[in-house]
C-alpha cells in the first residue's frame, strides 16, 4: 500500500513496479468519499505523473474502504455563492 508524504496526505503515492504509479485516496473515516481538497491532491498526483516519462500506467484506489463518490454537503457547499474556500 503506499505510504503517506505526511499525515495530512489525502493521496498517497506509490511507484512498487517499473512504470506503474499508484495513487490512493486517503479519507478512510469518510469512505474515501471526494472532497475538493482530495481532488486538487489527485490532479497534482496526476500532474506529477505525467511529467514523469517512465509512468506508464496509473492505479487509483482507496485505502481501508471502497470509493462512495462524493458527499452531498460538498455538492451543495461548491454550488451555493460564494462557493468552498
Amino acid at each position: 500500500m503506499p505510504q503517506p508524504a505526511d499525515a495530512s496526505s489525502l493521496v498517497l503515492v506509490a511507484s512498487p513496479a517499473r512504470h506503474v504509479r499508484v495513487l490512493a485516496f486517503n479519507r478512510p473515516e469518510r469512505r474515501n468519499a471526494l472532497s475538493q481538497a482530495l481532488i486538487d491532491q489527485f490532479v497534482t498526483e496526476l500532474a506529477r505523473a505525467n511529467e514523469d516519462n517512465s509512468v506508464k500506467v496509473i492505479i487509483v484506489t482507496g485505502t481501508e474502504a471502497y470509493f462512495s463518490g462524493m458527499r452531498i454537503s460538498n455538492i451543495h457547499e461548491e454550488t451555493r455563492p460564494g462557493g468552498m474556500d
